[in-house]
């Protein structure tokens, strides 16, 4: 549930795109009545309409999301902040502008601030923070949280990276087709990741439940040093008590304390 209330901007964006690209006229002319005033030179391009309302759309979206989370007391987490903020910014100098590829770029900068927010926590102050939105539903090796905060890392680059080269060198000046991958490319490429890291988790637990138990130290051994340590205070106490304790053989378990009396009849005084 969480990570379709996450996806809201997302596909509010793709639906409001699709309908204002059936109708462009009348999205270039909303655009034009209540937007140019606020917009550097003041015309827009008629092909310009569709993105620019979508990219509104998606800017109330996202503050309206991040109001609903404030609203019913729940904490906002810093991922979902670093998202409002890059689309506000982005979003507003896509409008401003009337210049879709700052839009365009928005996702690559999102995904590798997220990237640079994992590896600083790492680095800088030792905090796996992927183990700090996961720890509570499993646990597993400090090894393993590593390995999964390095992979979400290179994921992030990488989802970053394709989204450029989407945008402006494979469709470039096609922004159907990009907005077509950002919705369902990205998504496509997010449940891969996921369905991945599963399969890992899943054969790390197969292994850890096969491995050998560590062997336990046998109680014997446990005897024989009992048994050491018994024959030391043994050659420390005075002759007599040598001799009494001799007289009868003891059991490990009640050597010490008979030693321990021994001991203290026979310490020297203080004053001495």
């Amino acid at each position: 549930m969480k990570f379709l209330f996450d996806l809201f901007p997302v596909l509010l964006f793709f639906a409001v795109y699709k309908i204002a690209g059936i109708y462009p006229e009348e999205s270039h002319a909303f655009i034009q009545q209540y937007v140019s005033a606020f917009v550097s030179g003041g015309e827009i391009p008629v092909d310009l309409g569709p993105i620019m309302v979508a990219t509104l759309v998606a800017m109330v979206g996202s503050v309206i999301q991040v109001s609903y989370v404030k609203a019913r007391g729940r904490k906002i987490d810093v991922m979902l902040w670093l998202s409002v903020i890059v689309i506000v910014v982005f979003g507003g100098a896509t409008v401003y502008l009337h210049d879709d590829s700052f839009i365009k770029w928005k996702p690559t900068i999102l995904h590798w601030i997220y990237a640079a927010v994992l590896l600083g926590g790492q680095l800088f102050f030792r905090k796996n923070l992927v183990r700090e939105v996961m720890g509570a539903a499993v646990e597993l090796p400090d090894q393993v949280w590593n390995r999964l905060n390095m992979a979400w890392i290179v994921y992030f680059f990488i989802v970053g990276l394709v989204n450029l080269l989407v945008a402006f060198v494979i469709y470039k000046g096609d922004t159907d087709a990009w907005v077509n991958f950002k919705t369902f490319g990205m998504i496509g490429m997010t449940f891969a990741f996921l369905i991945g890291q599963s399969f890992y988790l899943s054969s790390t637990s197969r292994r850890k439940a096969h491995e050998p138990a560590r062997p336990h130290a046998h109680p014997a051994g446990g005897a024989r040093a009992l048994r050491a340590r018994t024959e030391r205070r043994l050659a420390s106490a005075c002759g007599p008590c040598r001799r009494g304790l001799r007289r009868r053989p003891l059991q490990p378990q009640d050597r010490l304390p008979a030693l321990r009396g021994a001991e203290t009849r026979h310490a020297p005084s203080a004053g001495v």
